[in-house]
């Protein structure tokens, strides 16, 4: 492992493996040691940020493990991981206000409703109603654009939606 960080130390994968390693063996002095490191030398690989958070969080540093999750999470904020294991953190020390607040963040990164369109895919589909290309459409469509359509320009384009050429 010793040879393979000499010759690529940008690579986070053998800076885990060796934390895991000597986490294994007990040392858990160089555990924190090498994960920094790993941070140091590949700071984009948000996977040493959730172990090294995890790990502080079994030490019960419980701050310091927060800094280091959002840390991660500011560099890669799409690393679904890193949420779950703040909100474990969260959930664990019992911050209501912290959870809801890493709540509506995910929930504005991930939008978590599938049911629910994002304004961008309703607008596209729109604009490909008005723009006539839809020749036919699969049952049940109709019925959802009529839920995700807001004004009642787009309302009676739908209701003839059977007339489009």
């Amino acid at each position: 492992i010793t040879e393979a960080l000499t010759r690529n130390k940008n690579n986070g994968s053998g800076w885990l493996i060796a934390a895991q390693i000597e986490q294994e063996q007990g040392n858990h002095g160089m555990v924190s040691l090498l994960l920094r490191r790993g941070i140091e030398c590949a700071p984009n690989d948000p996977e040493l940020y959730r172990r090294l958070g995890e790990y502080l969080v079994g030490r019960n540093q419980y701050n310091d493990a927060r800094e280091v999750f959002e840390k991660g999470m500011e560099l890669n904020p799409l690393h679904a991981p890193l949420y779950h294991s703040l909100a474990e953190l969260e959930a664990r020390v019992f911050n209501l206000d912290g959870l809801a607040k890493l709540n509506k963040r995910a929930a504005e990164l991930f939008h978590n409703n599938p049911m629910e369109p994002r304004p961008s895919s309703s607008q596209a589909y729109g604009t490909r109603i008005r723009a006539k290309r839809s020749r036919s459409l699969p049952d049940g469509i109709a019925a959802l654009a009529e839920k995700i359509v807001e004004d009642e320009e787009d309302k009676l384009l739908l209701e003839n939606i059977d007339n489009v050429d």
